[in-house]
């Protein structure tokens, strides 16, 4: 299991690609919302993401 995981990490662009997945799919839940809302939305969203991934990435560190 820890195999796994630091292969995951070693990519590094993995990160990345799901950060990109997760906007992905939060733009399109969001679609029927106009286009100010989903800014706002998103914005919000990433700073939650990034104080997230900040922790996660100090937690394996």
């Amino acid at each position: 299991c820890s195999d796994m995981n630091t292969k995951h990490l070693e990519k590094g662009t993995s990160i990345e690609q799901w950060f990109g997945l997760v906007k992905g799919r939060a733009r399109g839940f969001y679609n029927n919302i106009n286009a100010k809302s989903i800014d706002n939305e998103m914005k919000r969203m990433e700073e939650r993401l990034k104080v997230l991934l900040c922790c996660v990435i100090v937690l394996l560190a």
